[in-house]
């Protein structure tokens, strides 16, 4: 399954690479349950509603470790 970014199918300008994605295994699936759950997430919340917030989370998480490597590569500098 390709995802639509910006209107094209699986196309992220930003980042410009082709982003493809492949249905998740039940494994998987409980995994992104679970996790939804204890962000308090509601199970009745709509697959856009999940899927923004798992986007906005990894986007946090993202940002956090650009942000540590940062501070790391200052420290490694001094």
């Amino acid at each position: 399954m390709l995802k639509m970014v910006s209107g094209n199918p699986g196309f992220n300008k930003k980042k410009k690479r082709l982003i493809v994605l492949f249905p998740p295994k039940e494994k998987e699936l409980d995994e992104l349950t679970l996790r939804l759950q204890r962000d308090g997430v509601s199970p009745e919340a709509s697959a856009e509603e999940r899927e923004l917030h798992l986007e906005g989370s990894l986007t946090t998480a993202t940002e956090d470790l650009q942000t540590l490597r940062t501070q790391q590569a200052s420290e490694m500098r001094e």
